[in-house]
């Protein structure tokens, strides 16, 4: 733009931009401005670059998100391209590209080798480019080329400083309260699938994050923060939910590399293996000074010296007994997560460290499994997760919680993965005002008294194995669910033993059933309760905030559903799984369903009728069949057909 102008002779940067203005004003200009970081840069470019309306073009990059969207705000006709990730064609083809020239081909005999490679950059444009220097320098011969082929990181990391240093600004580029969250991703062994709910919930326990607001959780805060790392492209979610949420989400195996080394550095996390090592460490950092470490699957215990160590957090990806033995005497431990296939046995130990607020581990099914009483210990525990062993076949063993449970008032999530039986209530007891989330409560009679004492839920999973001939469903109370006024998220199985239909009409499931308006999301399984279809209609569909609802194997009953104008007006998702009864789906008008965007029917071997309105629904992306039923399958092809023609690209169809 300055042409032969002299930098030097420019002496501020305020100079410079009215240079620019001057220059610019009244022409017509292209502008590429590469990698915007913040809003307040973009907002220090435009006001120097005139608008004069003769079709002049600015186009910029950003890795933020919130930038583009700020920029498509501020400025009109913007158009916002999101690049994503490169396909395994297209990485290759880059590849091919940079390591032999425009217009000329791979040899035949290392075309494999250079797809693997470029598969292995798992569409990171910035990561395949490194790899073609590599390679652009190597023997052709493919001996040579399997070397990088074993390990692209390895090749990777002979790339020289140059990808580090330019990754290292998306770390340098974060705020302060983020920096913590994606250190933290150090923690997990390469290529591991993370789940997002036990994510934030570790970040909870270790304070990274506070909520400002009284009447916003931490828990959302950190999903915004989780949010906020993925719409940098410092995270990839490889699991969504139907709002976008993120439920499972990795890191690239590069950004891996920066995070590790950026951990170890500040002393922040630090892997068990590396601290086997004499020359790993820091030379400011000694053993005593690291407060994280993690434990691949390949660490042996023996090698492990935890004497010298003020450990307060150890995740642990394998199942040693003696490692966690020595992890217990560790007396400032915050989190403990153990995930591993082996079952876990309690120690006396574990009830001293009074600091803990995150317990995660395993344990094995088949039996019962009592929580010891010495639990009430812990009063700073925030989140308990248990997960059975995996083993084959079906089990209804119990989780049975002592009745010092209700003197946990830090208690923020109960996540155990089986028959939770709650004890009654001891007196007196305080109101566990933290509790967000209990899983899987069995038989859960819903008294007075317990909604008193957990009346903040906000997620609740309840399972009933009913006897017909000795109990009903009036016995659990049930019409109090509808007193848990911030509930959100609800799951009900219902055991398909020794139930007679003529019970289940005396009986009716949801006359006894109250749910509350602030219900989001509704999953019943299970064809115990035999609901009729017209009374789930007008029993859930009035529910004002009910946005995803999952009926599963044979929960309602009849051979025909005719839906009503005002129902289900803000149902987002809809999945009807594995019933024999439906025939025929009635629907008149696409405004019954005014604001579904995925629909999914699953093993509805007797449906035959479906509405071709449902294609009209101005909102719904998806239509997903998982069926052999030849009459579900051309339904919605044709809708698929009848939706193209009508000009709507925007309506996926999954057979």
């Amino acid at each position: 733009i300055l042409g032969e102008e002299s930098s030097d002779e420019i002496s501020s940067l305020k100079e410079l931009s009215v240079k620019v203005h001057h220059l610019l004003y009244r022409r017509r200009y292209v502008i590429i401005v590469d990698d915007i970081w913040s809003l307040d840069a973009w907002d220090g470019v435009k006001r120097y670059i005139p608008d004069d309306g003769n079709k002049s073009r600015v186009l910029l990059t950003t890795r933020d998100e919130n930038v583009a969207s700020y920029v498509a705000a501020s400025v009109s006709s913007t158009v916002i391209h999101h690049l994503g990730r490169m396909d395994k064609e297209k990485s290759w083809r880059l590849l091919e590209q940079r390591v032999f020239g425009e217009g000329a081909c791979c040899p035949p005999e290392l075309v494999k080798l250079g797809e693997t490679m470029a598969e292995g950059c798992k569409g990171l444009p910035l990561a395949i480019v490194v790899i073609a220097g590599i390679l652009s320098n190597a023997e052709r011969t493919p001996d040579s080329w399997k070397r990088f082929a074993e390990d692209v990181n390895v090749a990777l990391s002979k790339g020289g400083e140059q990808i580090s240093e330019i990754l290292s600004l998306s770390y340098h580029h974060l705020p302060h309260f983020l920096k913590p969250c994606f250190l933290y991703f150090s923690a997990f062994p390469e290529d591991h699938d993370i789940d997002a709910s036990n994510l934030v919930k570790l970040w909870v326990a270790e304070g990274f994050l506070k909520a400002k607001e009284p009447s916003k959780l931490v828990e959302e805060i950190a999903y915004g923060c989780l949010e906020d790392l993925k719409r940098r492209n410092l995270i990839m979610a490889t699991k969504e939910g139907y709002n976008g949420e993120i439920k499972i989400c990795r890191i690239h195996d590069l950004l891996r590399q920066l995070c590790t080394s950026r951990a170890q550095e500040e002393n922040f996390f630090h892997r068990a293996e590396d601290m086997m090592k004499p020359d790993i460490l820091p030379s400011t950092t000694s053993k005593s000074q690291a407060h994280r470490i993690s434990f691949s699957s390949h660490v042996s215990s023996r090698s492990v010296n935890l004497r010298r160590c003020s450990v307060r957090t150890a995740l642990c990806f394998q199942h040693d007994k003696h490692l966690i033995s020595k992890l217990l005497t560790c007396r400032l431990l915050r989190v403990l997560h153990i995930k591993a296939g082996k079952s876990w046995r309690f120690q006396s130990k574990l009830f001293e460290l009074y600091h803990l607020r995150y317990l995660a581990f395993t344990y094995k099914r088949n039996v019962d499994f009592h929580l010891p009483e010495d639990i009430r210990n812990l009063k700073n525990l925030e989140t308990l997760i248990a997960n059975p062993r995996p083993l084959c076949g079906s089990s209804r063993e119990t989780v049975i919680l002592p009745p010092e449970f209700w003197t946990m008032k830090n208690l923020r999530h109960v996540m155990l993965y089986r028959c939770v039986v709650l004890p009654d209530p001891i007196s007196p007891s305080l109101p566990l005002e933290n509790l967000l989330t209990l899983s899987n409560l069995y038989n859960f009679r819903c008294k007075e008294e317990v909604v008193e004492l957990i009346p903040n839920v906000r997620k609740i999973a309840v399972f009933y194995e009913l006897d017909c001939q000795r109990e009903s469903w009036y016995d659990y109370k049930l019409g109090n669910f509808g007193r848990f006024i911030h509930l959100e998220s609800m799951r009900i199985e219902l055991e398909e033993v020794r139930y007679r239909l003529d019970w289940c009409k005396r009986n009716p499931f949801l006359e006894c059933l109250v749910l509350p308006q602030s219900l989001r999301r509704l999953r019943i399984d299970g064809g115990a309760a035999r609901i009729p279809w017209e009374v789930m209609t007008n029993a859930l569909g009035s529910l004002p905030n009910l946005e995803s609802l999952k009926l599963w194997h044979d929960v309602c009953s009849g051979d025909v559903w005719e839906t009503e104008e005002g129902c289900f007006e803000n149902l987002r998702v809809l999945e009807i799984r594995c019933t024999t009864d439906l025939k025929c789906w009635i629907t008149e008008s696409s405004s019954h369903f005014r604001s579904l965007e995925r629909l999914v029917l699953r093993s509805c071997g007797e449906l035959a009728e479906l509405p071709d309105c449902i294609g009209d629904v101005p909102t719904l992306q998806l239509i997903k069949v998982d069926d052999h039923q030849k009459a579900v399958v051309d339904w919605a092809r044709r809708i698929g057909i009848q939706q193209r023609g009508n000009g709507n690209e925007l309506l996926d169809i999954e057979v």
